[in-house]
């Protein structure tokens, strides 16, 4: 049996000589490298309306999105609650799932441009923000009308030009949304997804004595998860390998 075909069978597992999957190629994994963050509206209408269905080549030319860079970690983690329900007369329990609360922390460095607070509000229309920061843009995959997005004046300064730090102005009481982009290394696209309706819970910036960089994160909550069509391709496996490994 060629050793690239992963195990198809117990009765023909072969734990010396065998992957449990097929053969993987250095290309085939996905690393931080190939993967991109981005802010954004707090809603897509549709996956079509921030990534193009109608070719391959078009489905990446994102509108009004801003891509996050100097990011160090990145993280999500969706929690489901759980009621776990027990009766008299039997040991067994059923279990009945709840809501699922999800949430994000990024950890960036410091530099000098806009910090983690004024990158994940790119989105909102300058002409809403306070007049020292109406001049401040920050780029952009393509170009979009922001005048076009409904929102309303801001009335607490969140920060200077590319600094804010002021988590109490009003200007976060409105939501936001993350894009997040996976490639594998022949730059192929793996999957995507958009995480709407978020909210900043908290902010952190670390100064060490010790350290020539200041750090910078932030925890985010938002409503959902929403998938992103990118025209990623399946991989192609030959005909009767998705055998259950339980058939002798």
């Amino acid at each position: 049996m060629p050793q690239n075909e992963g195990i198809q069978g117990l009765a023909r597992w072969n734990f010396r000589t065998q992957h449990v999957q097929r053969e993987l190629e250095p290309q085939d994994f996905i690393n931080a490298a190939t993967v991109l963050i981005a802010a954004g509206p707090p809603r897509i209408v549709s996956p079509g309306e921030l990534v193009g269905i109608s070719g391959a080549d078009q489905r990446l030319q994102a509108t009004y999105l801003f891509p996050i860079g100097v990011v160090e970690n990145f993280t999500l983690v969706s929690n489901r609650q759980l009621q776990i329900l027990f009766e008299i007369g039997s040991k067994r329990q059923f279990y009945i799932p709840g809501r699922v609360v999800p949430q994000i922390s990024l950890a960036r460095t410091l530099f000098n441009g806009p910090n983690i607070l004024r990158a994940l509000y790119a989105y909102y229309p300058q002409k809403f923000l306070p007049a020292p920061n109406r001049q401040v843009q920050l780029t952009q995959f393509s170009p979009s009308s922001m005048s076009t997005v409904g929102q309303c004046p801001v009335a607490e300064v969140p920060g200077y030009v590319d600094f804010w730090m002021n988590l109490n102005s009003d200007l976060f009481d409105r939501p936001f949304g993350l894009l997040m982009i996976l490639k594998n290394d022949c730059n192929r696209p793996y999957g995507s997804i958009y995480l709407e309706n978020a909210f900043i819970n908290n902010h952190q910036v670390t100064v060490n004595a010790s350290s020539t960089l200041v750090a910078e994160g932030t925890t985010v909550q938002f409503e959902r998860v929403v998938p992103v069509d990118v025209g990623a391709a399946a991989v192609v496996i030959r005909e009767g390998a998705g055998t259950s490994i339980l058939t002798q």
